[in-house]
């Protein structure tokens, strides 16, 4: 990337005088300091501030500087300035992680955690569901859904400006964020619902028969055959009918009356019966939550999907719950300490100690971490619960009761004596035939004004760790950076997007985007960081003002907070994407677009990562786009389960590009060079 450093900030020329000539002293002083250290004759003077509107009198402030100085001065785009950039600037390679001349602001990675976890999981709904399978879908001879996915994409990308996914923006602004979150994660559900049903063979109607056995279609949105859990909610596409003559009578449908009664089986073996808390779905039964089953489905087709039989059954044994403290399945395990940490083992290696909590006291603001010193959490209790179903999933939960530090103290220099309850229930999950952890970590927040991180030792040191970042995967250090003179020193946390591999385990932690991994090799996730204000002035960790002093109480993030997360041994990108997006099962009709148990698009080598499968953004196609997060090259082979008659190179725009491409007897062949992304539109 050719960049240029704005030496004296973003806004410097901004806020000028009204006087012409005073305006033009303070920018003549500003071009001096400035072209002392560019390398060519161009200097940038940024007119411009934040929440602020363009300056009237820059004109006759530019026309001033040129009287004064006899420089040519011109009002310009930044494009005009970029073609004015020396094509020999130096190189540097790696990550930016700290600021020698300017705020850096990293605390945002942290705040406002909830939202943070909402976005992520309507990216996953877009990109991993609907995007794919509305593609599919038309290619199969469905409908076109372009419409629907811009409007989802226009609710998210609303929520995607820096003050507002950053954390960083007044309560209002964040309050407001939540409708666009609904709207774009129900639209991108549904439409992906409908683009799965119409594929699994339900008309335009989507409706299913009128009984208590229901195929059902359970689909693979990777492109690799998958074994994983799956779960279905027990909503027949119809609740009720009306019957009966000379009156009416309300008739529930057969699948609901059966779920009061009865279990259920998946093409002959138990499934699990479990409550569906917490979701919009339509209760028509009083005082009973809705239900779902859930399920170990082996071998799905590289996006495709299998056909299942969901019936009910009388003799399917009750779920056993006791206190037991470990679970076990193949060859991984989970046990829990009494302090309420957990031991994982996969084959023969063990990490123990993981889920531990380091809760610290923060005088910061929604831009940076300011930490105090003084006492943190305290575990009051702790309770086990084992939880055992003849289809084979295990769970573990383990409730902590903590108690820490309820705010900060008056003067903001010490944390408060009083303490506060909260409670941790982490929920370990482990099926048949996935070798890997499940975990939902369950946090009510009460206190103020701190900082509390989820640990996960992996019992030795490391220099180098791996983490996802935007379309690949970054090698980091966990030795500190050199920083002297710096203005905003490079923090030890870091951006994730996705996943953490220390010590060969990887945390999939989707959502939860700021991470540390110590020298000791311990990766530290932050599940909540509490503050108050949205800029303060009289912070340690930051040497400048970073933004307005105003008061946020949301920022506290005061109630629940739930986020996923997966455990497993190795690095595996792909695998990472699998935990993240799962199974999904909708029912199957009688006219299916594509045949079950075909899969309609397969990849390989395993390395390289299916990063977007979606319609054309103009005219018709599929664009398919391909990451390699490794070192070197891999040459992609594509097994095409649906009509292609041509493949077009493309850039990220979609515009054709002169990329190698080969397309053979509905194989896909294409060379994807290291930390590269390739895209190629697959035209009818």
């Amino acid at each position: 990337v050719l960049a240029h450093h704005l030496g004296e900030g973003y806004f410097a020329a901004s806020g000028l005088p009204q006087d012409p000539d005073e305006a033009a002293a303070f920018l003549a002083g500003l071009a001096q300091r400035l072209g002392a250290r560019t390398r060519n004759d161009a200097v940038l003077l940024m007119n411009g501030f934040d929440h602020a509107p363009p300056e009237a009198h820059g004109a006759r402030a530019a026309a001033a500087l040129t009287a004064a100085t006899g420089h040519e001065v011109r009002r310009a785009l930044l494009d005009d300035f970029a073609a004015a950039l020396a094509a020999d600037a130096p190189r540097f390679r790696g990550e930016l992680l700290g600021a020698r001349s300017a705020n850096l602001l990293p605390g945002v990675w942290s705040t406002r955690i909830p939202q943070k976890l909402r976005n992520r999981r309507a990216e996953a709904e877009l990109l991993g569901w609907a995007e794919p399978w509305s593609a599919l879908a038309e290619a199969l001879g469905g409908p076109d859904e372009r419409a629907s996915l811009r409007a989802a994409w226009r609710e998210l990308l609303r929520n995607q400006a820096h003050d507002s996914i950053c954390g960083c923006s007044q309560d209002r602004v964040h309050e407001q964020m939540e409708a666009r979150y609904d709207a774009a994660t129900e639209l991108a559900r549904e439409t992906a619902s409908r683009a799965l049903e119409r594929i699994a063979g339900l008309g335009l109607e989507r409706r299913g028969a009128w009984s208590a056995d229901v195929e059902l279609a359970v689909f693979n949105p990777t492109p690799h055959c998958r074994t994983d859990v799956v779960r279905f909610a027990l909503d027949p596409a119809r609740w009720l009918e009306f019957r009966g003559e000379g009156g009416r009578h309300l008739a529930l449908h057969p699948l609901l009356r059966a779920n009061l009664e009865r279990g259920f089986t998946i093409d002959g073996v138990p499934a699990r019966v479990v409550a569906d808390h917490g979701t919009d779905r339509v209760r028509l039964v009083p005082d009973r939550a809705p239900l779902a089953v859930e399920a170990v489905v082996r071998d799905v087709p590289p996006f495709g999907w299998k056909r299942l039989r969901l019936a009910p059954a009388a003799d399917v044994p009750e779920e056993v719950v006791d206190d037991g403290r470990e679970i076990a399945q193949d060859d991984v395990a989970v046990r829990a300490a009494d302090d309420g940490t957990l031991e994982m083992r996969f084959g023969a290696t063990s990490f123990p100690g993981l889920c531990a909590i380091e809760d610290v006291g923060d005088r910061g603001d929604s831009y940076d971490f300011d930490p105090v010193p003084g006492a943190g959490a305290v575990t009051e209790s702790v309770r086990v619960r084992r939880l055992r179903h003849a289809s084979g999933l295990a769970h573990l939960v383990v409730e902590r009761e903590l108690s820490v530090p309820a705010s900060l103290s008056e003067d903001r220099a010490a944390r408060s004596g009083e303490r506060v309850r909260l409670t941790l229930d982490v929920e370990a999950r482990l099926a048949p035939g996935v070798r890997r952890v499940d975990l939902r970590v369950r946090l009510v927040n009460r206190a103020r004004d701190h900082r509390l991180r989820l640990l996960l030792p992996t019992g030795r040191d490391s220099e180098t760790f791996a983490a996802a970042t935007t379309f690949d995967v970054a090698r980091r250090s966990t030795k500190r950076r050199e920083a002297r003179g710096w203005v905003h020193a490079a923090p030890s946390t870091f951006p994730q997007q996705g996943f953490v591999h220390v010590n060969g385990l990887t945390v999939v932690a989707p959502g939860l985007p700021e991470a540390e991994v110590t020298p000791d090799g311990v990766v530290a996730l932050t599940l909540v960081r509490a503050v108050g204000w949205l800029a303060r002035m009289d912070l340690r960790s930051r040497p400048q003002v970073a933004g307005p002093t105003l008061p946020t109480p949301g920022a506290q993030c005061l109630g629940e907070i739930d986020a996923r997360l997966h455990l497993f041994a190795g690095c595996d990108p792909a695998a990472a994407h699998d935990a993240e997006i799962g199974l999904r099962a909708v029912a199957a009709g009688d006219a299916p677009l594509a045949r079950d148990g075909a899969g309609l698009l397969e990849l390989q080598p395993a390395g390289l990562v299916l990063t977007a499968l979606k319609p054309a953004a103009r005219g018709a196609g599929i664009v398919l786009r391909l990451s390699n997060p490794g070192d070197t090259q891999l040459d992609a082979r594509v097994r095409l389960g649906f009509p292609v008659a041509r493949a077009v190179p493309v850039r990220l725009d979609e515009t054709p590009c002169a990329q190698p491409v080969e397309l053979a007897g509905g194989e896909l062949r294409l060379p994807v060079p290291p930390h590269a992304l390739r895209s190629v539109l697959l035209l009818p």
